[in-house]
């Protein structure tokens, strides 16, 4: 055999022989450290925190610290600091809306009032009317004939409008335009409105 193969065959060997060599203490601590997992520190801190009665001053700092509910709490705080706060200081959060409320209907206007008359009086169905074009009625509940006549109070000569004389039991009924003011109503039949046949409306 030539040197040359004898120096090839003695490296071999020498390589087979480290491949299959055990390994030692040291070596053993290094495959260790490589194999451990990366929360072993982590674990320990938790197994530490786990007993109050092992722990140091700083652990239990730390270990107060690490406690869920504390984490939970710090949480909270930090989405309050985080949330945007609306005008005025208020929360943004939008609360439940309430519809508008509707205004009220307008009200209708009056403008029909009902004159019945009697031996010997005038009685209206309401005391004021609005102004516009006003229906009148005109009804003799009485037994006599009777008439009625309107006009301004201010000018009683000025007939606003009049009805003719009626019968018993007979109606009618007229509309006429009147402006704000106050009128007088009367029965114009000879002595009717001195015993009492006359009273007044207030349009406005």
């Amino acid at each position: 055999m030539t040197a040359a193969p004898a120096a090839v065959l003695a490296v071999v060997l020498a390589v087979g022989v480290l491949l299959g060599a055990p390994a030692g203490p040291q070596d053993r601590d290094v495959q260790a450290a490589s194999l451990s997992p990366p929360s072993a520190h982590a674990g320990a801190r938790t197994r530490r925190c786990a007993l109050p009665h092992r722990r140091t001053r700083r652990e239990r700092a730390r270990c107060a610290r690490l406690t869920p509910r504390r984490a939970a709490r710090t949480r909270e705080t930090l989405a309050d600091m985080l949330r945007p706060a609306a005008p005025g200081g208020r929360s943004s959060t939008p609360g439940p809306v309430t519809p508008p409320a509707s205004p009220p209907p307008a009200p209708t206007p009056q403008r029909n009032v009902s004159v019945t008359t009697r031996e010997f009086s005038l009685q209206l169905s309401r005391p004021v009317v609005d102004h516009g074009r006003v229906g009148v009625q005109l009804r003799n509940a009485g037994e006599d004939p009777h008439n009625l006549q309107i006009a301004p109070e201010d000018s009683p000569l000025d007939l606003a409008f009049s009805f003719p004389t009626l019968l018993s039991d007979e109606s009618d009924r007229r509309f006429q335009d009147l402006a704000p003011g106050r009128y007088v109503l009367w029965c114009s039949l000879e002595g009717h409105e001195a015993l009492g046949m006359h009273t007044t409306l207030d349009v406005r």
